[in-house]
């Protein structure tokens, strides 16, 4: 998009359309308009949604602003699904302080992965992963299976899968999905920190 079209969807015309297309995912309308809608505001926001991540990556892990553009346009479909959606406030608003918080649980989810791997590698004889894989088939692993699948990407799902259930090597993992190992690891033990906390939530309900 130029400079001056980017000027030109900021005019009365535009808004007037994104107020069209916010005011049809509502869940007062019916059900064929707001699935036209939601395609129609997933294909105008989300390559703005992975510009501003790449941006705030440093220009870096283009495999993460992928996931979080996709995870932010979600987020806002979810919130205009009850929202009452004032035209006259400006719809910048709601993006960049959407964009903020997807971001600020990106760093939050990243430092809690570091934090816990390191104290996985302290604990004496202690290995999270192999007590999970012993215990993938009990009824307390499938019920965190089940919470944490509906929570993570399809393909950190995938990825963790393959590593516990076929003989896939994160390197074979990688080239499947034009990764980096690192990334792969990465994406496994985001898996692990949700499953181990999934646990943890369903033995104190």
């Amino acid at each position: 998009m130029t400079k001056s079209s980017e000027k030109e969807s900021s005019g009365p015309a535009s808004r007037e359309t994104r107020a069209s297309v916010v005011g049809g995912i509502h869940l007062s309308m019916d059900e064929e308009c707001r699935k036209r809608s939601q395609s129609r505001f997933f294909k105008q926001y989300r390559e703005k949604a992975f510009r501003l991540f790449t941006k705030k990556l440093g220009g870096r892990s283009n495999e993460v602003a992928e996931d979080l553009a996709d995870e932010l346009v979600r987020a806002l479909i979810k919130r205009f699904e009850t929202l009452e959606y004032d035209p006259r406030k400006g719809f910048r608003g709601y993006f960049k302080t959407s964009a903020r918080r997807v971001l600020a649980k990106f760093y939050r989810e990243r430092k809690r992965l570091v934090e816990s791997t390191v104290l996985d590698q302290r604990e004496d004889r202690v290995d999270i992963e192999t007590r999970l894989a012993d215990e993938f088939d009990g009824e307390l692993v499938r019920s965190a299976r089940n919470r944490v699948q509906a929570e993570v990407t399809p393909r950190d799902w995938e990825i963790f899968v393959a590593l516990y259930e076929t003989p896939a090597t994160p390197e074979e993992l990688a080239k499947r999905y034009g990764m980096k190992p690192n990334a792969v690891y990465t994406a496994k033990y985001r898996v692990i920190v949700r499953l181990r906390n999934a646990v943890k939530a369903i033995t104190t309900d």
